[in-house]
């Protein structure tokens, strides 16, 4: 009796310390997908789980295991083979206590094979994302191509996600945004809100945004969706930012040095520079050299004639 209470304690705080343990990812958890089409059964497990592998590798995830998904569903004598609907998958989120459900199908007509894949809020039910992928090709390059694809495209890392425009979103949610380190400013599409991190936003209209932070030379950036009565929570790494110089000198083809290193010939554009201060020298046999320090900004295009 006692190890069956301490079991069902257990269970009823897994989804608690899922939420609690991702790092400002969205908790998902993924159906099985539909095999369609002639595309055989059996090889369900393999592509389900494959999905869940690269839903994770995005980064903008915290994806529930199959076996996690079992024991937690078990417990509550809730069958999933026969879960393929979007009411089906709400249910299922709910009891495992996450925000997002991934659910869809991969089929085939011909020699092509198409994975339709959509993302589900649990707390209202809408379809937030659906996206689908095509590929005239093998099958095996279905698991180790189509699929990685196909999540980073639900993930909103690649073009081609089909995303609900806000205007199509009625109402208003909130948004609480943490940074690491604190006291970054905050920009919600690039607009400047007031105060720094971390922040409690009300009332944001519904749909997706793109978050921006930018504290002195430390920045980070991601989207996030915005549901209509329900708060989003993001936490943000600041990593230190980048920024691009252009040199350009009369005569041409003089020689850049950027802190001491030898960079070539002008005219010359240097990308991906650490944001900060910076020593820049430029030489040429017969003339005078020319030196200063120049700081850059995070994401600042720096022209020196």
């Amino acid at each position: 009796m006692y190890r069956a209470i301490v079991l069902a304690l257990i269970f009823l705080l897994i989804p608690i310390m899922i939420l609690a343990q991702t790092g400002g990812r969205y908790n998902v958890a993924v159906l099985d997908l539909q095999m369609a089409g002639g595309v055989p059964e059996s090889n369900r497990v393999t592509f389900s789980d494959r999905l869940r592998l690269e839903l994770d590798h995005t980064g903008r995830f915290s994806v529930i295991e199959r076996n996690t998904m079992e024991d937690i569903l078990g417990e509550q004598s809730f069958q999933l083979s026969d879960c393929s609907t979007d009411e089906c998958a709400v249910e299922v989120g709910r009891l495992l206590g996450v925000e997002r459900m991934i659910a869809g199908s991969i089929g085939q007509v011909g020699q092509t094979y198409s994975i339709i894949l959509r993302m589900i809020d649990v707390g209202s039910g809408r379809v937030l994302i659906q996206r689908n992928v095509d590929c005239k090709c093998p099958i095996d390059e279905v698991l180790s191509s189509s699929i990685r694809q196909a999540a980073r495209m639900i993930a909103g890392l690649d073009a081609g996600a089909v995303t609900l425009p806000r205007a199509e979103v009625t109402g208003h949610g909130d948004l609480f945004i943490k940074s690491d380190p604190v006291g970054a400013s905050i920009y919600i599409d690039d607009e400047m809100q007031e105060g720094v991190t971390p922040k409690f936003i009300e009332s944001i209209q519904a749909g997706l945004h793109t978050i921006r932070l930018v504290r002195q030379n430390l920045v980070g950036s991601s989207s996030v969706f915005i549901t209509p009565d329900e708060m989003a929570r993001l936490e943000l790494k600041l990593e230190r930012g980048k920024a691009l110089l252009k040199v350009i000198s009369s005569p041409l083809e003089a020689t850049v040095f950027l802190d001491g290193k030898e960079v070539g010939p002008t005219p010359q554009t240097i990308r991906d520079i650490d944001t900060g201060r910076h020593t820049l020298r430029v030489t040429m046999e017969g003339y005078l050299p020319y030196e200063r320090t120049i700081e850059l900004n995070s994401g600042a295009e720096e022209r020196v004639n």
